[in-house]
């Protein structure tokens, strides 16, 4: 049997000795707690992830209640990150009164928490007037017991580093897809779908596959979430491997799906009695929409990410706008890929905040900067010198020249410490089309002995954890997953000629 795994959340000030006893207490009965004065690692990531990492991987997390730790934006934060990503939450009432139990919006710190979420879910009495060990007991038995199955998420991606929960735009998600689970509302196929729209950059993915996480979305959703990826080139093969994978997401049988007629008229068959969230990230047309649109079953939900807000509009979707960050919470995100260096963050970091335009992905590529040790007045200046002219040239009214300018900055101080992975990530403008698997570019980067297959291993760690390109799965079966905006900037610097012939 699984021994029980638990994360204490509480406020030193108030709590630190109780929740010393209590570690000690859990860990006599078998049980494995992560709490933060002996677990805590100095591997050079911030606070926060490892709060996060520590979190992700228990079964449970003890919230103990009192006047510190409900005024704490950090304890609260463990909260709310404990419920975005499906974690049993088990509150105790440690000092005060249930009053103290939050019944109102947890604030910013927690996304998306229903207003009610914590007072509504059982709380243990563990204050001085009241039998510590029949507590105790209450607790374990509690721990001891297997967590209820939540609803799987096949094929949604993973948090990104330094993930930035978007509290409001999560409960407006929240409150379009789950409507009539959240209060008495008749959901009509008109309000079946909701499309998110946004500009390139501006984190839709990152906010529709924190939601496919949530915990209440799992509830929601009994018979599943399925992620499923349109992408740029609209075509037949990419319908039929999307359709496919909803079958395989339910165990369908293979042979429904052998051709894209066949498995149209499987589709509505397969979902009608179904209770499930489909996820259809990066559309740029209504007709990668319609099969699924037009398939749903009554309990059937369809969430799709758009930069091309017609697309909204002509599916008959429900619109949900996603703007770039505030300048507080850009300001956030950049401090804190940049704790890791124990540094405060310096002014020139709003400014290369500005010059990014607050887009989530741009801030992203020069936290990674930062977080190497590359200075910000460095990071600014390439920025500046960055050559509008060339993007300009090859890219005329391009929409995000922004992004460019960051993707530009950004390769050039890699090329000055790594020029050979510099290299290699250009020869990424091969497989602009779809996500590749690791084994391909390592193949590819292999060929006549250009590179031995540990250092192409090794160079995709590099290139992504300069946010460069993604890698989703385990080694060695990952996939390398492109932005489009990481697209765009290596058909900027590629011949077209060289390019269209490789992937004809």
């Amino acid at each position: 049997m699984k021994k029980a795994q638990v994360f204490i959340s509480y406020a030193r000030q108030d709590d630190e000795p109780f929740v010393e006893a209590l570690y000690h207490d859990l860990e006599a009965k078998g049980i494995t707690v992560w709490w933060d004065r002996k677990a805590m690692e100095s591997r050079e990531r911030t606070f926060l992830q490892e709060i996060r990492d520590a979190i992700e991987g228990v079964d449970r997390v003890i919230a103990v209640i009192g006047p510190a730790a409900t005024s704490s934006e950090y304890v609260r934060y463990e909260w709310g990150y404990a419920r975005l990503f499906a974690k049993a939450l088990v509150p105790i009432l440690r000092l005060g009164n249930y009053m103290s139990v939050p019944s109102d919006s947890l604030g910013e710190a927690a996304p998306a928490l229903a207003a009610d979420d914590i007072s509504k879910l059982h709380c243990i009495d563990f204050r001085a007037q009241h039998s510590y060990d029949a507590a105790l007991d209450e607790l374990i038995a509690i721990i001891q017991r297997p967590v209820p199955p939540l609803a799987s998420y096949d094929g949604t991606p993973a948090p990104p580093p330094h993930f930035l929960p978007r509290s409001k735009d999560l409960r407006r998600l929240r409150e379009a897809v789950l409507a009539d689970a959240e209060r008495p509302t008749i959901v009509d196929s008109t309000r079946q779908i909701v499309g998110l729209h946004g500009m390139a950059g501006v984190g839709k993915s990152v906010i529709a596959a924190a939601f496919a996480r949530m915990i209440d979305t799992r509830r929601a959703f009994t018979d599943g979430i399925v992620w499923l990826t349109a992408g740029q080139q609209a075509d037949e093969r990419k319908l039929l491997e999307n359709i496919r994978a909803v079958g395989d997401a339910f165990n369908d049988s293979p042979k429904y799906y052998e051709h894209k007629t066949k498995a149209l008229r499987r589709l509505p068959k397969l979902l009608k009695e179904k209770v499930c969230l489909i996820v259809l990230d990066d559309v740029w047309s209504v007709e990668q929409v319609a099969p699924l649109r037009n398939a749903l079953g009554e309990r059937c939900r369809l969430l799709f990410t758009t930069r091309e807000g017609s697309a909204v509009s002509d599916v008959g979707a429900i619109e949900l706008s996603v703007d770039v960050l505030s300048e507080s919470d850009a300001k956030a995100l950049l401090a804190d890929w940049f704790a890791a260096t124990g540094k405060p963050l310096p002014t020139e970091a709003i400014e290369v905040a500005k010059l990014c335009g607050n887009l989530p992905f741009t801030l992203a590529l020069c936290g990674a900067v930062a977080r190497d040790g590359q200075p910000w007045r460095d990071i600014l200046d390439a920025l500046l010198d960055a050559d509008h002219q060339f993007i300009e040239r090859r890219f005329p009214d391009y929409p995000f020249p922004d992004a460019l300018r960051a993707m530009r900055a950004s390769v050039d101080m890699l090329g000055r410490e790594n020029a050979t992975a510099v290299d290699r990530y250009h020869e990424l403008a091969v497989f602009l089309l779809h996500p590749v698997s690791e084994e391909a570019v390592v193949t590819f980067w292999c060929r006549e002995n250009v590179c031995s297959a540990r250092n192409a291993r090794k160079l995709l760690t590099i290139l992504a954890r300069k946010s460069l390109l993604s890698l989703q799965g385990e080694a060695p079966k990952r996939l390398v997953v492109l932005h489009d905006l990481q697209r765009d900037y290596l058909r900027l610097i590629t011949d077209d000629y060289e390019v269209q012939s490789l992937n004809s």
